[in-house]
């Protein structure tokens, strides 16, 4: 991929929960953020299990090697994939080139919905399947809920007497 090649941004809003683990799957490859979640991206596509998760929402048919995604006129609305309203949300800036898009076009075309929304929807699936975790990382391990996060942690200097 050349520099002169032009790619297409897109920046969804994402909780700061799914934008730290992609910063450690990112720092794990030694890869910025935006490679990443486009790497999760590209594998969610060619995911079976996650195109059945996105089927109720396809307006149109999908047609992915042996398996057919019937496309639905009452489908439901893809913003409860993509909306969040109770959490903190942040933009995720992930770029992608033409032939990338053109890899998730008929995606887009099913969902009926805007490429970003497309994307998003995508992106949040992928990274809640651990098949398509594993293939962007296969070393990757997530935190330990009970791990202690060290950066708000504040230390106390021991009482001297």
């Amino acid at each position: 991929m050349g520099r002169s090649e032009r790619r297409t941004q897109f920046r969804p809003y994402v909780p700061v929960w799914q934008k730290e683990v992609v910063s450690d799957i990112a720092a794990q490859r030694g890869l910025p953020i935006g490679d990443t979640a486009r790497d999760i991206v590209l594998e969610a596509s060619r995911c079976p299990v996650i195109l059945s998760k996105l089927a109720p929402y396809f307006w149109r048919p999908l047609v992915r090697g042996d398996h057919i995604w019937p496309g639905h006129a009452d489908r439901r609305d893809l913003a409860e994939i993509i909306s969040y309203p109770y959490e903190r949300c942040e933009r995720l800036s992930l770029r992608m080139t033409s032939q990338e898009l053109r890899l998730i076009d008929d995606i887009i075309v099913a969902l009926a919905a805007p490429d970003a929304h497309a994307v998003a929807a995508l992106f949040i699936l992928g990274l809640h399947e651990t098949q398509v975790v594993r293939a962007v990382a296969p070393m990757y391990r997530p935190r330990s809920r009970y791990a202690i996060d060290r950066r708000y942690e504040r230390w106390v200097s021991s009482i001297r007497r």
